[in-house]
C-alpha cells in the first residue's frame, strides 16, 4: 500500500511538470504567432480573423485567436466588432 502511495505521489509530480512544460510551450507558440499577427495587421490594416489566415503560416494558424486576444490584452490590437486593427502608442494603425 505504501508503494502505491509513493508511486502516486511520484506520478503526480511528473504530471504537474509535464503540464507546466506544455503550458510554457503553448505560451511560446502564442507569443510567436502574436508577433506575426501584429506585423500582418500593421502591414495590411484592419482584417477579420479569417482574413488573417491567408497571411499567416499554416503552423501559426491554430493560434491566431489566442494571439489576437494576447495583443488586445497588451494594448497592441483593437477589435471594433468587425475587424482587428494594430495599435501603436494608443492609436489605431490603418
Amino acid at each position: 500500500m505504501k508503494e502505491a502511495a509513493e508511486r502516486g505521489k511520484s506520478r503526480g509530480i511528473e504530471l504537474d511538470a509535464a503540464d507546466v512544460s506544455r503550458s510554457l510551450q503553448r505560451s511560446a507558440r502564442v507569443e510567436s504567432a502574436a508577433a506575426s499577427v501584429y506585423t500582418v495587421l500593421a502591414r495590411i490594416g484592419g482584417s477579420t480573423e479569417k482574413g488573417l489566415k491567408r497571411h499567416i503560416t499554416t503552423s501559426k494558424r491554430p493560434h491566431i485567436r489566442d494571439a489576437l486576444h494576447h495583443l488586445e490584452d497588451q494594448g497592441r490590437a483593437h477589435y471594433d466588432g468587425a475587424t482587428w486593427r494594430a495599435m501603436l502608442d494608443g492609436r489605431v494603425l490603418d
